[in-house]
């Protein structure tokens, strides 16, 4: 039996990286099916805003926003999510609902301790907002979303993780939408390695599974 014969037959453990926010919000419910027809295959989370360097092995996996652009690597775009302005009701209830664009860059927000890479986005759909605006910032996507969910100030989020909670409230829900791609990127033992692949096509199945993830026709 050859080496990588004898390598694929005793490690089961896989290594799946994507952004804090999507580890501890998505990927627990995507990988239950695989958990209950596979117990064998064991998965390693790591939670990471950093884009991990698959080519290095430090991830068999990643969960990405954007295309690599290593032709040595193999991605799959699964679909876009959609985000939104959204805030706690008690954080309305206090501060007021803005009724127009303008009226929202009057409201504190949280987000990343690098404002400049919303501001332009807002400026586009009517927001005048400004570094000032944000209040609480942080680098890691769980606490901004405790934030958000403490009342502390608007936030643009996936709908996906914040339609379903009711103390969030979508501020404007008549503006359009912001969407970020979903790509699944590996290497290219997932060519050869059936551990990869079913924990790779899991994955696949799971977010084209949801409901709020656009999907390509």
């Amino acid at each position: 039996m050859s080496a990588t014969a004898n390598y694929e037959e005793i490690s089961c453990l896989v290594t799946v990286t994507a952004s804090d926010l999507l580890s501890a919000q998505t990927l627990p419910e995507l990988l239950i099916p695989l958990r209950d027809s596979n117990p064998g295959i064991h998965i390693n989370i790591v939670a990471s805003n950093e884009l991990q360097n698959l080519l290095e092995r430090d991830a068999d996996i990643a969960v990405r926003h954007i295309r690599p652009e290593q032709p040595e690597l193999i991605a799959r775009h699964v679909g876009d999510f959609h985000a939104g302005l959204y805030a706690a009701t008690s954080y309305l209830d206090h501060a007021g609902r803005p009724t127009t664009p303008r009226d929202v860059a009057d409201h504190a927000f949280v987000g990343h301790p690098d404002p400049d890479r919303l501001l332009a986005p807002m400026h586009n759909i009517g927001i005048p907002l400004r570094p000032e605006n944000f209040v609480m910032q942080s680098t890691n996507g769980v606490v901004i979303w405790e934030l958000l969910r403490a009342g502390y100030g608007i936030s643009v989020l996936p709908d996906v993780l914040c339609d379903p909670d009711p103390t969030l409230e979508r501020v404007l829900p008549d503006l359009p939408p912001f969407q970020f791609p979903i790509w699944l990127v590996t290497h290219r033992e997932l060519q050869t390695s059936r551990r990869i692949r079913m924990v790779f096509d899991t994955l696949v199945r799971g977010f084209r599974g949801m409901s709020n993830l656009t999907r390509e026709p």
